[in-house]
């Protein structure tokens, strides 16, 4: 008769470990939102887009500066992140209206009222430039294009990826 005795103490505490630490995900959560996913849309900001590069707004061009950075204030306040054992929640934009959504969705051209007509006309008069002219004479407005810029790229998901594994397999955060 022969006898096998498997000794399995340390994969039983190994995989004690593992329970632990998926019932408490917060730590890696806080990790993710603050370091992986806020790194991404800032750096979406300093690219001008990722992974395809936003149209340039035409302020940008005349002015020599980035795309979506007149004032900084979007780029400052875009990512916010709140956690807790079981989530991650990651916003952008917050505290300027509704600007944000439609830099994310892009607007559609729209008919100018005259009240619009009589700014830019008003806009001419005062600076002499001709691009209010144009505005206050078109017949329609052009649209905003789409710049998303709260995106998590292909990138950020295997760093996630790594992340999770390794909070939950080593406990590093």
């Amino acid at each position: 008769m022969f006898t096998v005795s498997i000794e399995d103490s340390g994969l039983l505490t190994k995989l004690s470990g593992i329970i632990t630490r998926g019932e408490n995900l917060a730590p890696i959560f806080r990790e993710i939102g603050d370091d992986v996913v806020s790194k991404s849309v800032r750096q979406n900001f300093m690219d001008e887009g990722r992974p395809s590069q936003w149209v340039p707004s035409r302020s940008a061009i005349e002015e020599g500066r980035r795309t979506l950075w007149k004032t900084g204030k979007l780029a400052q306040s875009s990512v916010t992140t709140s956690y807790g054992d079981s989530f991650v929640e990651v916003t952008t934009g917050g505290g300027l209206g509704m600007y944000p959504i439609y830099l994310s969705q892009g607007t559609r051209p729209q008919t100018p009222s005259q009240r619009q007509k009589g700014f830019f006309w008003a806009k001419f008069y005062e600076t002499g430039q001709t691009f209010w002219r144009a505005m206050a004479l078109s017949k329609t407005l052009k649209g905003l294009p789409a710049r998303r810029f709260s995106l998590v790229q292909d990138v950020d998901v295997v760093t996630i990826q790594e992340k999770l594994k390794n909070y939950l397999i080593k406990g590093t955060v």
